[in-house]
């Protein structure tokens, strides 16, 4: 996944398994915003955008 650039040095990202389960949890920094999501199983997932905590938006996608 591609991210842009973070605005706020606190934002962060998740991404939730199909059962809830946080797969991964990873600061956005600005020279580095790719996630690697290769080592994923196969499935569907929630990527979650925050910041500080707070959640500022969500996106599902689905791995093949």
């Amino acid at each position: 996944c591609k991210l842009e650039p973070a605005r706020d040095p606190g934002m962060y990202v998740e991404i939730i398994n199909s059962l809830g389960q946080k797969m991964i949890q990873q600061s956005i920094i600005v020279t580095n915003n790719r996630i690697p999501i290769s080592y994923l199983p196969i499935g569907i997932y929630e990527l979650r955008l925050l910041s500080k905590d707070k959640l500022i938006g969500t996106e599902q996608f689905v791995k093949h």
